[in-house]
């Protein structure tokens, strides 16, 4: 059933990854370049893995900041979608690739809601060498634009089964059981870590951003975003927007950061 899931993993994300590149990449990255400006805890230098980096956004933005930087994705599809010369391996976390331990830092940004919440962070905490640190950021209650958003799709008829449903053919969903700060503190210290913090917060900067766009990058998870579609959407969902079409996303997310203990 694992492999099973792995490769429902593998094939949803190979499929969506040139629509994850053009329409879903340039929404998250604002998200991820804030949570890593915010957290200055890997060092210029410092070996780092980027777990379920995807196209490639946390390496990119890890190297820029100075850091050795290697990227670990399942969709191959995913990582073919990344700029060149980026550290990159297609693998599971659930069997990594590496020795152990062999990094500095571990970063995951949204790279972590697919793994099963009672072993990833024991796993994450096998390839940190000692008193590294692992920095993380995961979706936490829907906002209101994007449960607008969903109900609009539902109303459209637009799909009838969303493709994201084998996402979470799982027995341990990970959004069932990581509801709120104290799941995550308890995860983290039953794997070991120390020094933990965990905060659930509205996005940390005022992202503003054209609905049209906002539209497009949640249609992108379910289909094509076409022209026609986002305009259709967009109609229902214009009440978020001001005169400029322009809305205030306002999602809600975990950010944790925790160390491995020195000894």
């Amino acid at each position: 059933m694992a492999d099973d899931h792995s490769d429902s993993i593998r094939a949803y994300y190979d499929s969506i990854a040139t629509r994850y590149n053009q329409w879903i990449a340039p929404v998250i990255r604002p998200l991820v370049a804030d949570l890593l400006d915010r957290s200055p805890l890997f060092p210029r230098g410092a070996r780092t893995l980027d777990i379920g980096t995807g196209t490639g956004i946390g390496v990119a933005l890890l190297t820029e900041r100075g850091a050795h930087a290697i990227g670990i994705d399942m969709s191959a599809g995913m990582l073919k979608q990344s700029a060149p010369n980026l550290a990159l391996v297609q693998a599971d976390l659930a069997h990594p690739p590496f020795a152990q331990p062999s990094f500095d830092g571990v970063f995951a940004s949204f790279g972590l809601n697919l793994s099963a919440p009672r072993t990833v962070f024991s796993t994450i905490g096998t390839l940190l060498r000692p008193g590294g640190w692992l920095i993380g950021l995961e979706w936490a209650a829907q906002d209101p634009l994007s449960a607008t958003f969903d109900r609009a799709v539902a109303e459209l008829d637009l799909i009838e089964n969303d493709p994201r449903e084998v996402l979470f053919d799982q027995a341990e969903r990970w959004s069932n059981t990581m509801q709120d700060v104290d799941d995550y503190r308890a995860r983290l210290a039953a794997a070991g870590f120390v020094k933990i913090e965990v905060k659930e917060e509205v996005a940390f900067i005022p992202y503003q951003l054209p609905l049209f766009t906002f539209v497009a990058y949640r249609l992108a998870w379910l289909m094509a975003p076409t022209p026609e579609l986002v305009r259709l959407i967009a109609a229902q969902t214009a009440s978020f927007a001001n005169v400029n079409t322009i809305v205030l996303w306002k999602p809600s997310m975990f950010k944790f950061a925790a160390q491995k203990p020195l000894s």
